[in-house]
């Protein structure tokens, strides 16, 4: 599979709730999660979270999700990008979730996969 580029939050994004959709992990060799800052983002928290379900004979899990990692947006503020590296054969579905807004400034959320 050649590499592909996967929006997840667009720039500007900054409320609470945020969900990005899920990513299908079961067929990657490689998955990066980059997220930059517009602005100085003050405040604000990003999960990268984690769940499982049968896409051929069950709808997409809509509970809650376990978290992989938690990032503040404090530690990419002023325009800089973070990358987090993820092993996605050991994972079944990802997504990206704001789960404390962003008060100040705002971030942008991509993947990158293989």
């Amino acid at each position: 599979m050649a590499g592909v580029r996967i929006p997840l939050l667009p720039a500007g994004s900054a409320a609470d709730e945020t969900t990005s959709q899920p990513i299908d992990c079961t067929q990657l060799k490689s998955l990066v999660f980059y997220f930059t800052s517009t602005g100085d983002t003050t405040t604000g928290n990003l999960l990268i979270e984690e769940a499982d379900w049968d896409p051929l004979t069950e709808p997409p899990y809509s509970g809650t999700w376990s978290q992989v990692v938690s990032i503040t947006t404090v530690s990419f503020t002023g325009g800089a990008q973070v990358a987090y590296h993820i092993s996605p054969n050991e994972y079944a579905f990802l997504r990206v979730r704001i789960n404390t807004g962003v008060s100040t400034g705002s971030i942008k959320a991509v993947a990158r996969a293989s």
